[in-house]
Protein backbone atom coordinates (compact mmCIF):
# COMPACT_ATOMS: atom_id res chain seq x y z
CA UNK A 1 0.00 0.00 0.00
CA UNK A 2 2.95 2.42 0.96
CA UNK A 3 4.15 1.39 -2.75
CA UNK A 4 1.00 2.34 -4.08
CA UNK A 5 0.64 5.96 -2.44
CA UNK A 6 4.29 6.86 -3.32
CA UNK A 7 5.18 6.88 0.27
CA UNK A 8 7.99 3.71 -0.40
CA UNK A 9 9.84 3.83 -4.21
CA UNK A 10 11.15 0.00 -4.24
CA UNK A 11 9.92 -2.80 -2.17
CA UNK A 12 12.31 -5.97 -2.00
CA UNK A 13 12.04 -9.55 -0.90
CA UNK A 14 14.31 -12.31 -0.08
CA UNK A 15 13.20 -15.77 -0.14
CA UNK A 16 14.83 -18.16 1.45
CA UNK A 17 17.71 -19.99 -0.25
CA UNK A 18 19.10 -23.29 -0.79
CA UNK A 19 15.43 -24.41 -2.74
CA UNK A 20 16.69 -24.43 -6.28
CA UNK A 21 19.89 -25.00 -7.99
CA UNK A 22 20.87 -28.35 -5.78
CA UNK A 23 22.86 -31.45 -6.35
CA UNK A 24 22.13 -34.89 -4.51
CA UNK A 25 24.08 -35.32 -1.29
CA UNK A 26 25.14 -38.88 -2.33
CA UNK A 27 26.84 -37.54 -5.45
CA UNK A 28 30.44 -37.88 -5.60
CA UNK A 29 32.88 -34.40 -6.14
CA UNK A 30 36.60 -34.60 -6.25
CA UNK A 31 38.16 -32.17 -4.17
CA UNK A 32 42.10 -30.93 -3.53
CA UNK A 33 41.69 -33.93 -0.58
CA UNK A 34 40.37 -36.14 -2.76
CA UNK A 35 36.85 -37.62 -3.20
CA UNK A 36 33.43 -36.11 -1.28
CA UNK A 37 29.81 -36.70 -1.11
CA UNK A 38 28.46 -33.77 -2.37
CA UNK A 39 25.97 -33.05 0.82
CA UNK A 40 29.37 -33.42 2.65
CA UNK A 41 31.10 -30.42 1.44
CA UNK A 42 32.01 -27.76 3.75
CA UNK A 43 32.72 -23.57 3.12
CA UNK A 44 36.32 -23.72 2.43
CA UNK A 45 36.85 -26.61 0.56
CA UNK A 46 38.68 -26.52 -3.02
CA UNK A 47 36.57 -28.33 -5.84
CA UNK A 48 37.82 -27.98 -9.61
CA UNK A 49 36.12 -25.21 -11.68
CA UNK A 50 35.73 -25.53 -15.06
CA UNK A 51 39.02 -24.11 -16.11
CA UNK A 52 40.48 -26.78 -14.52
CA UNK A 53 41.21 -25.03 -11.48
CA UNK A 54 40.76 -25.40 -7.53
CA UNK A 55 38.22 -23.04 -6.71
CA UNK A 56 36.89 -22.89 -3.32
CA UNK A 57 33.45 -23.37 -1.78
CA UNK A 58 32.31 -20.08 -0.51
CA UNK A 59 28.79 -20.77 0.87
CA UNK A 60 26.77 -23.87 1.52
CA UNK A 61 22.91 -23.84 1.62
CA UNK A 62 20.20 -25.57 3.75
CA UNK A 63 19.24 -28.80 2.49
CA UNK A 64 16.19 -29.34 -0.05
CA UNK A 65 15.53 -32.07 -2.43
CA UNK A 66 16.52 -33.49 -5.97
CA UNK A 67 13.94 -34.53 -7.92
CA UNK A 68 15.20 -35.26 -11.01
CA UNK A 69 17.46 -37.30 -12.50
CA UNK A 70 19.68 -36.25 -15.66
CA UNK A 71 21.82 -38.61 -17.36
CA UNK A 72 24.84 -38.41 -19.95
CA UNK A 73 25.63 -39.98 -22.99
CA UNK A 74 29.01 -41.37 -20.74
CA UNK A 75 27.21 -43.14 -18.58
CA UNK A 76 27.17 -40.26 -15.81
CA UNK A 77 23.51 -39.45 -14.02
CA UNK A 78 23.21 -36.74 -11.49
CA UNK A 79 20.18 -36.01 -9.30
CA UNK A 80 18.70 -32.17 -9.41
CA UNK A 81 16.72 -30.09 -8.63
CA UNK A 82 13.96 -29.39 -11.10
CA UNK A 83 15.76 -25.45 -10.97
CA UNK A 84 19.07 -26.32 -11.45
CA UNK A 85 21.35 -25.20 -13.75
CA UNK A 86 23.62 -26.66 -16.39
CA UNK A 87 26.12 -25.02 -19.00
CA UNK A 88 25.40 -26.59 -22.06
CA UNK A 89 25.80 -26.01 -25.94
CA UNK A 90 22.86 -25.79 -27.69
CA UNK A 91 23.12 -27.35 -31.20
CA UNK A 92 19.79 -25.63 -32.29
CA UNK A 93 21.37 -21.93 -31.75
CA UNK A 94 24.89 -23.20 -32.43
CA UNK A 95 25.63 -21.02 -28.95
CA UNK A 96 26.45 -22.10 -25.40
CA UNK A 97 23.73 -21.73 -22.90
CA UNK A 98 22.68 -21.82 -19.26
CA UNK A 99 19.34 -23.63 -18.79
CA UNK A 100 17.77 -24.99 -15.98
CA UNK A 101 16.26 -28.95 -15.32
CA UNK A 102 12.63 -28.23 -15.59
CA UNK A 103 13.22 -26.33 -18.98
CA UNK A 104 14.94 -29.20 -20.34
CA UNK A 105 12.84 -32.03 -19.09
CA UNK A 106 10.08 -30.42 -21.69
CA UNK A 107 12.39 -30.24 -24.35
CA UNK A 108 13.19 -33.31 -27.54
CA UNK A 109 16.41 -34.02 -26.35
CA UNK A 110 17.78 -35.48 -29.28
CA UNK A 111 17.08 -36.35 -33.10
CA UNK A 112 17.44 -39.85 -35.01
CA UNK A 113 17.13 -43.23 -33.99
CA UNK A 114 19.31 -44.22 -31.15
CA UNK A 115 22.19 -45.89 -31.54
CA UNK A 116 22.54 -45.38 -35.43
CA UNK A 117 24.54 -43.53 -37.65
CA UNK A 118 22.38 -39.78 -37.93
CA UNK A 119 21.55 -39.66 -33.96
CA UNK A 120 22.18 -36.39 -32.58
CA UNK A 121 22.07 -34.98 -28.76
CA UNK A 122 20.82 -31.44 -29.01
CA UNK A 123 22.39 -30.54 -25.91
CA UNK A 124 26.19 -31.29 -25.25
CA UNK A 125 28.82 -30.66 -22.75
CA UNK A 126 31.63 -28.11 -23.00
CA UNK A 127 34.80 -29.20 -23.88
CA UNK A 128 37.05 -28.63 -20.59
CA UNK A 129 41.06 -28.67 -20.09
CA UNK A 130 42.40 -31.07 -17.53
CA UNK A 131 42.44 -30.17 -14.21
CA UNK A 132 45.24 -28.55 -12.74
CA UNK A 133 46.61 -30.69 -9.97
CA UNK A 134 49.74 -30.01 -7.89
CA UNK A 135 53.12 -32.11 -8.01
CA UNK A 136 53.18 -34.43 -4.88
CA UNK A 137 55.54 -37.05 -3.17
CA UNK A 138 53.85 -40.39 -4.21
CA UNK A 139 55.29 -43.81 -2.58
CA UNK A 140 54.85 -45.34 -5.88
CA UNK A 141 56.20 -43.46 -8.74
CA UNK A 142 52.88 -43.65 -11.40
CA UNK A 143 54.30 -45.68 -14.51
CA UNK A 144 55.32 -48.42 -12.03
CA UNK A 145 51.91 -47.91 -9.94
CA UNK A 146 49.96 -48.36 -13.48
CA UNK A 147 52.28 -50.79 -14.89
CA UNK A 148 51.13 -53.16 -11.73
CA UNK A 149 47.58 -52.09 -11.64
CA UNK A 150 47.45 -53.61 -15.06
CA UNK A 151 49.53 -56.35 -14.90
CA UNK A 152 50.74 -57.16 -11.42
CA UNK A 153 50.24 -60.07 -8.99
CA UNK A 154 47.55 -58.58 -6.27
CA UNK A 155 49.99 -60.89 -3.72
CA UNK A 156 53.11 -59.65 -5.34
CA UNK A 157 55.41 -56.88 -6.07
CA UNK A 158 55.55 -58.75 -9.28
CA UNK A 159 54.36 -57.67 -12.88
CA UNK A 160 53.77 -60.56 -15.68
CA UNK A 161 54.58 -59.21 -18.88
CA UNK A 162 56.06 -60.96 -22.38
CA UNK A 163 59.58 -60.21 -22.69
CA UNK A 164 58.95 -58.79 -25.58
CA UNK A 165 57.61 -55.50 -23.69
CA UNK A 166 60.67 -55.23 -21.91
CA UNK A 167 60.83 -51.49 -21.74
CA UNK A 168 58.05 -51.92 -19.18
CA UNK A 169 59.97 -53.33 -16.95
CA UNK A 170 63.30 -51.02 -17.85
CA UNK A 171 60.99 -47.81 -16.84
CA UNK A 172 60.05 -49.75 -13.60
CA UNK A 173 64.03 -50.42 -12.50
CA UNK A 174 64.91 -47.02 -13.42
CA UNK A 175 61.67 -46.05 -11.03
CA UNK A 176 64.29 -47.27 -8.34
CA UNK A 177 62.88 -50.88 -7.82
CA UNK A 178 65.74 -53.32 -8.87
CA UNK A 179 65.25 -57.03 -10.29
CA UNK A 180 64.85 -60.18 -7.56
CA UNK A 181 63.56 -62.73 -9.31
CA UNK A 182 62.15 -63.49 -13.13
CA UNK A 183 60.30 -67.05 -12.75
CA UNK A 184 58.84 -68.33 -16.79
CA UNK A 185 55.60 -69.75 -16.50
CA UNK A 186 56.53 -73.52 -17.68
CA UNK A 187 53.43 -74.30 -19.90
CA UNK A 188 53.10 -70.86 -21.42
CA UNK A 189 56.31 -69.30 -21.28
CA UNK A 190 55.66 -66.17 -20.03
CA UNK A 191 57.93 -64.50 -17.30
CA UNK A 192 57.25 -62.79 -13.91
CA UNK A 193 59.45 -60.14 -12.96
CA UNK A 194 59.65 -59.24 -9.14
CA UNK A 195 60.91 -56.04 -7.65
CA UNK A 196 62.52 -55.77 -4.51
CA UNK A 197 61.22 -53.16 -2.05
CA UNK A 198 58.15 -52.42 -4.44
CA UNK A 199 55.63 -54.60 -2.01
CA UNK A 200 56.57 -52.06 0.77
CA UNK A 201 55.82 -48.73 -0.98
CA UNK A 202 52.22 -50.52 -2.27
CA UNK A 203 51.35 -51.81 1.24
CA UNK A 204 51.61 -47.83 1.96
CA UNK A 205 48.26 -47.49 -0.31
CA UNK A 206 46.82 -50.54 1.65
CA UNK A 207 48.21 -53.28 -1.92
CA UNK A 208 50.05 -56.31 -1.74
CA UNK A 209 49.16 -57.80 1.01
CA UNK A 210 50.08 -61.25 1.31
CA UNK A 211 47.23 -62.93 3.11
CA UNK A 212 44.59 -60.18 2.57
CA UNK A 213 41.71 -59.86 0.30
CA UNK A 214 41.42 -56.58 -0.84
CA UNK A 215 40.85 -54.93 -4.86
CA UNK A 216 43.25 -53.37 -6.77
CA UNK A 217 42.75 -49.50 -7.22
CA UNK A 218 44.17 -46.00 -7.83
CA UNK A 219 44.98 -44.29 -4.66
CA UNK A 220 42.97 -40.54 -4.41
CA UNK A 221 45.94 -38.77 -4.24
CA UNK A 222 47.01 -39.73 -7.93
CA UNK A 223 43.80 -38.42 -9.50
CA UNK A 224 44.67 -35.37 -7.74
CA UNK A 225 48.67 -34.81 -8.54
CA UNK A 226 49.96 -32.87 -11.08
CA UNK A 227 49.32 -33.10 -15.01
CA UNK A 228 52.30 -34.80 -15.95
CA UNK A 229 52.11 -37.34 -13.02
CA UNK A 230 49.05 -38.55 -13.89
CA UNK A 231 50.22 -38.54 -17.50
CA UNK A 232 52.71 -41.38 -16.08
CA UNK A 233 49.90 -43.45 -14.47
CA UNK A 234 47.79 -43.45 -17.30
CA UNK A 235 51.20 -44.67 -19.31
CA UNK A 236 51.75 -47.32 -17.13
CA UNK A 237 47.75 -48.58 -17.07
CA UNK A 238 47.96 -48.28 -21.08
CA UNK A 239 51.80 -50.05 -21.39
CA UNK A 240 50.59 -53.48 -19.70
CA UNK A 241 46.10 -53.49 -20.00
CA UNK A 242 45.75 -51.08 -22.87
CA UNK A 243 45.32 -51.56 -26.66
CA UNK A 244 45.57 -48.36 -29.69
CA UNK A 245 43.10 -48.65 -32.61
CA UNK A 246 44.84 -46.29 -35.19
CA UNK A 247 42.01 -45.48 -37.33
CA UNK A 248 40.69 -42.64 -38.73
CA UNK A 249 39.56 -41.72 -35.24
CA UNK A 250 42.39 -43.14 -33.03
CA UNK A 251 41.38 -44.32 -29.73
CA UNK A 252 42.62 -46.02 -26.54
CA UNK A 253 41.18 -48.93 -25.22
CA UNK A 254 41.62 -50.46 -21.54
CA UNK A 255 40.47 -53.41 -20.06
CA UNK A 256 39.70 -54.99 -16.93
CA UNK A 257 37.40 -57.41 -14.65
CA UNK A 258 37.40 -55.34 -11.48
CA UNK A 259 34.65 -52.80 -11.23
CA UNK A 260 36.60 -50.78 -8.63
CA UNK A 261 39.50 -50.41 -10.97
CA UNK A 262 37.23 -49.30 -14.05
CA UNK A 263 35.55 -46.54 -12.11
CA UNK A 264 39.02 -45.48 -10.78
CA UNK A 265 40.54 -45.35 -14.48
CA UNK A 266 37.26 -43.54 -15.59
CA UNK A 267 37.84 -40.71 -13.05
CA UNK A 268 41.24 -40.82 -14.52
CA UNK A 269 40.79 -39.88 -17.79
CA UNK A 270 37.79 -37.82 -17.11
CA UNK A 271 40.85 -35.53 -15.20
CA UNK A 272 42.06 -35.15 -18.31
CA UNK A 273 38.82 -33.27 -19.20
CA UNK A 274 38.48 -36.16 -22.13
CA UNK A 275 35.48 -38.24 -22.58
CA UNK A 276 34.86 -41.80 -21.64
CA UNK A 277 32.86 -44.45 -21.71
CA UNK A 278 32.66 -48.62 -21.47
CA UNK A 279 31.47 -51.85 -23.19
CA UNK A 280 30.78 -54.66 -20.81
CA UNK A 281 31.23 -58.27 -21.93
CA UNK A 282 30.28 -61.47 -20.50
CA UNK A 283 32.54 -64.01 -19.51
CA UNK A 284 33.13 -66.03 -23.03
CA UNK A 285 35.81 -68.65 -24.25
CA UNK A 286 38.72 -67.16 -25.16
CA UNK A 287 41.01 -67.79 -28.48
CA UNK A 288 43.16 -69.92 -26.68
CA UNK A 289 40.07 -72.20 -25.47
CA UNK A 290 40.07 -70.88 -22.05
CA UNK A 291 36.38 -70.33 -20.44
CA UNK A 292 36.21 -66.84 -18.83
CA UNK A 293 34.72 -66.65 -15.34
CA UNK A 294 34.37 -62.38 -15.18
CA UNK A 295 32.85 -59.87 -16.86
CA UNK A 296 35.06 -57.62 -19.21
CA UNK A 297 35.00 -54.14 -18.84
CA UNK A 298 36.69 -52.37 -22.05
CA UNK A 299 37.13 -48.40 -21.42
CA UNK A 300 37.60 -46.61 -24.51
CA UNK A 301 38.68 -42.74 -25.00
CA UNK A 302 40.17 -40.46 -27.85
CA UNK A 303 42.84 -38.79 -26.65
CA UNK A 304 43.63 -35.30 -27.40
CA UNK A 305 47.64 -34.93 -26.19
CA UNK A 306 50.85 -37.62 -26.33
CA UNK A 307 50.55 -40.16 -23.92
CA UNK A 308 54.15 -41.11 -22.68
CA UNK A 309 54.14 -45.27 -23.13
CA UNK A 310 57.22 -46.85 -23.24
CA UNK A 311 55.95 -49.31 -25.57
CA UNK A 312 56.24 -47.98 -29.21
CA UNK A 313 53.04 -50.02 -30.70
CA UNK A 314 51.09 -47.84 -28.09
CA UNK A 315 52.16 -44.31 -28.84
CA UNK A 316 50.26 -41.96 -30.57
CA UNK A 317 51.62 -38.29 -31.46
CA UNK A 318 48.70 -36.78 -34.26
CA UNK A 319 45.16 -36.21 -32.59
CA UNK A 320 41.29 -36.38 -33.82
CA UNK A 321 38.58 -33.89 -32.59
CA UNK A 322 37.52 -34.10 -28.84
CA UNK A 323 34.30 -35.79 -28.94
CA UNK A 324 31.63 -34.24 -26.62
CA UNK A 325 29.15 -35.81 -23.73
CA UNK A 326 25.69 -35.36 -25.03
CA UNK A 327 22.50 -34.64 -22.68
CA UNK A 328 20.43 -38.28 -23.14
CA UNK A 329 17.31 -37.82 -20.61
CA UNK A 330 15.76 -35.66 -17.90
CA UNK A 331 13.36 -37.21 -15.65
CA UNK A 332 11.55 -37.09 -12.16
CA UNK A 333 12.62 -39.68 -9.59
CA UNK A 334 12.11 -40.49 -6.18
CA UNK A 335 13.19 -37.63 -4.12
CA UNK A 336 16.56 -37.63 -2.43
CA UNK A 337 17.98 -34.56 0.01
CA UNK A 338 20.60 -32.27 -1.57
CA UNK A 339 21.62 -29.26 -1.22
CA UNK A 340 22.76 -26.17 -3.46
CA UNK A 341 26.54 -24.62 -2.80
CA UNK A 342 28.22 -21.75 -4.23
CA UNK A 343 31.68 -21.65 -5.51
CA UNK A 344 34.54 -18.90 -6.75
CA UNK A 345 33.88 -18.67 -10.63
CA UNK A 346 30.92 -19.96 -10.59
CA UNK A 347 30.62 -23.25 -12.16
CA UNK A 348 32.37 -26.31 -10.76
CA UNK A 349 32.46 -30.17 -11.56
CA UNK A 350 30.49 -33.19 -10.04
CA UNK A 351 30.37 -36.98 -10.90
CA UNK A 352 32.91 -39.15 -11.26
CA UNK A 353 33.55 -38.02 -14.99
CA UNK A 354 33.30 -34.21 -13.37
CA UNK A 355 30.01 -32.98 -15.04
CA UNK A 356 30.44 -29.04 -15.14
CA UNK A 357 27.27 -27.73 -13.41
CA UNK A 358 26.30 -24.35 -12.21
CA UNK A 359 26.03 -23.37 -8.55
CA UNK A 360 23.86 -20.97 -6.50
CA UNK A 361 24.67 -17.35 -6.35
CA UNK A 362 24.46 -15.73 -2.54
CA UNK A 363 22.26 -12.63 -2.96
CA UNK A 364 21.65 -11.98 0.33
CA UNK A 365 23.83 -8.88 0.25
CA UNK A 366 22.28 -7.32 -3.08
CA UNK A 367 19.64 -5.77 -0.98
CA UNK A 368 22.00 -3.92 1.11
CA UNK A 369 24.16 -3.00 -1.87
CA UNK A 370 20.91 -1.49 -3.75
CA UNK A 371 19.83 0.62 -1.13
CA UNK A 372 23.52 1.87 -0.05
CA UNK A 373 23.83 3.24 -3.81
CA UNK A 374 20.77 5.05 -3.65
CA UNK A 375 20.86 6.60 -0.17
CA UNK A 376 17.63 9.24 -0.81
CA UNK A 377 15.62 6.68 -2.24
CA UNK A 378 12.82 5.22 -0.01
CA UNK A 379 13.18 1.42 0.60
CA UNK A 380 11.79 -1.38 2.49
Amino acid sequence: QDLEDDKLDLVTISMPPGVGKLIADDTPVLTTKGWKRHGDLMVGDMVYGRGGQAVKVKHVFPKHYAEYEVAFSNGEIVKCHGDHEWVLWDRSSNSERVVDTHYLAKLKLSSGEEGKRGHRHRFLLPNLPPIDGESVKLYVPPYTLGAWLGDGSIHKPSVTIPFSDRAVIDSIERDGYDLSTIHVHKDTGCPTFSFKKLRGDLQKYGMCHSRQTWEKRIPEVYLTASFDQRLELLAGLLDTDGTLSRGKYPKYQWSTTSELLRDDFMALVSTFGLRVGYTEYAPRLSSGGVQGRSTVYVVQFTPQFEIPCRLERKRLTSFGKPRRIGLCSVKRVERERGNCIEVEGGVYRVGRSMIPTHNSTLAIFYLSWIMGRCPDMPNL
